[in-house]
């Protein structure tokens, strides 16, 4: 995840993520099973209930 929001480049991985082949690896089994998929929507679903709570703003035109 660091990689895809940062934009870093494997090769520039900090150690604490173990060696970039592992890290890369591990990346690409969480895309395989949908897991980067449902990450996204789960977000897009609690923005959508969050806009839904908010009360709209009067218009003072």
């Amino acid at each position: 995840m660091f990689v895809a929001i940062t934009g870093c480049r494997w090769t520039e991985l900090s150690i604490q993520y173990g060696s970039k082949s592992t890290a890369h690896k591990r990346f690409q089994d969480l895309q395989q099973k949908g897991v980067w998929k449902k990450i996204l929507k789960s977000a897009s679903n609690n923005i959508s209930a969050q806009a839904k709570q908010t009360k709209p703003t009067k218009d003072i035109s």
